[in-house]
């Protein structure tokens, strides 16, 4: 793919979140059939780690947990600083977790904690997890409304209690690259490989991910379509195609599952895929401008920046309304066996640039016989 991957570059981990992050979004709620089917396809589709929720919230997860033992399955379970969740977790068989510690003032606050609690809790959590569990890293609740000293000491008795990995996490998606960048870079002098979680109220979680990945974060996380609460978590889907575009790293994402993987996060969640999402939507990779379409016959590469069909989307195309030009037209007319000369295209192409704004839509090239049609039934 242009430009993707280079192998002298890290190798970033991608952690999905979207059978908990994405299912806290509101009315989206999966069956166990359909969360089974989500993972069958995150795997196929080369995610790392697969977070399956939160054990304490219902069986559905325990039993999914149960399900998923075979190899293959890199999967965790997320638990809140409380140890009942960990011993749920250890109930259902989980070999790895993760453990939210809320860091902020304000969350501390609203759970009658103070710090000292909190190193307390880690020390005491961490060394349960060691005799329970495979593997389990710590995150920093709120991390981005937190004081960059207080969360540089959480990491350390995080590191000091055998927690393997940190995430810091953007919960209300407020920071901006230049400020994950140094943060990312104060808390790996705790010594632990660092997972990066944003969530995208200001539509900056991709931008976010990649100056953590520039910092130095080994790890992100997110989830498919960028499904979350309020505006949504990090988009998967875009992430890796943006991380294998910037050379920052590579992720082991194949790429010609994204597609599946997007309509398949879709159906099962029963919410469409807005036409202009980035890399999903259906309208990214179609041309009406004239300049764009001309161009992209010649040379699709001129208005793309990737090929489509390694991500599993369909091909790019050019459809007709408002803004269309005539030699776009006359190819699409041409592939139609239809051929006019210079004026009667001129006149057609005005009809349908009207009838584009009056209907509020633009026409693909497959209906181009039956317009015409209708063009000459109206002169």
């Amino acid at each position: 793919m242009n430009g993707f991957e280079s192998p002298e570059v890290r190798r970033i981990t991608i952690i999905d979140s979207s059978l908990r992050d994405g299912e806290q979004a509101p009315g989206v709620a999966y069956s166990l059939e359909e969360k089974l089917r989500l993972v069958m396809a995150l795997r196929e589709a080369g995610i790392d780690e697969i977070e399956l929720g939160v054990p304490m919230e219902g069986n559905s997860v325990a039993e999914l947990v149960r399900k998923l033992r075979s190899p293959g399955y890199v999967s965790l379970v997320f638990c809140r600083a409380r140890m009942e969740d960990l011993r749920a977790a250890a109930d259902c068989g989980a070999s790895r977790v993760h453990i939210s510690f809320p860091v902020s003032e304000r969350l501390l606050n609203s759970v009658n904690m103070s710090c000292p609690d909190i190193e307390e809790r880690i020390t005491r959590m961490g060394a349960f997890c060691g005799d329970h569990f495979e593997f389990f890293s710590a995150g920093l609740f709120d991390a981005s409304r937190t004081e960059a000293s207080q969360c540089l000491d959480f990491a350390r008795w995080t590191a000091d209690a055998g927690f393997m990995r940190l995430r810091y996490a953007d919960t209300l998606g407020v920071m901006f690259p230049w400020d994950v960048e140094t943060a990312v870079e104060h808390l790996l002098a705790a010594g632990l490989p660092l997972e990066f979680h944003a969530h995208n109220d200001l539509g900056l979680a991709g931008a976010n991910a990649l100056a953590a990945v520039r910092a130095g974060a080994s790890a992100v996380s997110g989830t498919v379509l960028g499904m979350g609460e309020r505006a949504g978590n990090l988009a998967l889907e875009e992430f890796v195609v943006a991380l294998g575009l910037s050379g920052l790293g590579v992720s082991g994402i194949r790429y010609e599952f994204l597609g599946t993987l997007c309509r398949l996060a879709s159906e099962l969640s029963g919410r469409d895929i807005p036409p202009d999402k980035p890399v999903a939507g259906s309208a990214v990779y179609s041309h009406e401008s004239g300049i764009h379409a001309a161009a992209v016959l010649r040379d699709p590469e001129c208005f793309q920046s990737f090929d489509p069909v390694r991500l599993g989307f369909r091909r790019g195309k050019t459809v007709f309304g408002a803004t269309s030009g005539r030699h776009a037209l006359a190819a699409c007319l041409a592939s139609r066996e239809i051929y006019l000369d210079g004026a009667e295209i001129v006149r057609f192409l005005c009809w349908l640039q009207d009838k584009a704004r009056v209907d509020k839509c633009s026409f693909d090239c497959e209906i181009m016989e039956s317009l015409y049609e209708e063009f000459q039934q109206q002169i």
